[in-house]
């Protein structure tokens, strides 16, 4: 009797002990389940947190940008200005620049130095009744046409310190040419002080 009463209460303990092993399994196996929960969790919060910050850096960059264009829209560029100017609105150059680089265009036409002259232009150019695009046409043109002897004249004769401007350029030889810097602008006036010629009116005999 004795023996039959230690053989169930061996098999009760070891059913209890089996429970108890079930029990601790399971207890694990939540634990790391809610271990896992917690770390997906942290993750996605991260990473939701992470797309936020990006979005509002994104945002605060496209509205810093807009309101640089904004400041910038009616700037210019004052690269080549030059305060009180002979010729404001028209060129930096000075008065001794102006008849140098005219000294240098009556010499090219003189000479029929039409590739020369050619790089002295601000197309494009109205010649007669021909308007030039560049200076290939230019020169094309030049070369099977006759220069005028009252233009010659002008430019030969004339007061090369005579020189007046106004917002369309500098006036020589009583408009004969006119001139202007390489980078004019009648409204916003920065030009580069490298001079061109704007118009040779009367060279050519049509």
């Amino acid at each position: 009797m004795k023996k039959r009463s230690l053989i169930i209460m061996a098999l009760v303990g070891v059913m209890m002990a089996s429970c108890a092993c079930g029990k601790t399994e399971a207890t694990t196996e939540a634990t790391t389940e809610a271990k896992k929960a917690t770390v997906e969790d942290a993750t996605k919060a991260t990473t939701t947190e992470a797309k936020k910050t990006a979005e509002k850096e994104k945002k605060t960059a496209s509205e810093t940008e807009a309101t640089e264009v904004d400041e910038n829209a009616d700037s210019t560029d004052d690269t080549y200005k030059v305060e009180n100017a002979e010729f404001a609105g028209a060129s930096n150059a000075s008065s001794a620049e102006v008849q140098e680089f005219l000294k240098g265009v009556i010499d090219d036409i003189k000479n029929n130095s039409w590739d020369n002259l050619g790089d002295k232009i601000y197309y494009p150019i109205n010649i007669g009744t021909n308007e030039v695009a560049d200076k290939d046409e230019f020169v094309a043109l030049m070369e099977k046409s006759t220069v005028s002897m009252g233009f010659l004249e002008d430019v030969e004769q004339g007061d090369i310190t005579a020189l007046g401007s106004n917002g369309a350029g500098i006036m020589a030889f009583n408009g004969t040419i006119w001139l202007h810097d390489e980078g004019y602008d009648p409204v916003h006036f920065t030009g580069s002080p490298d001079l061109k010629v704007k118009s040779l009116n009367g060279i050519i005999v049509e």
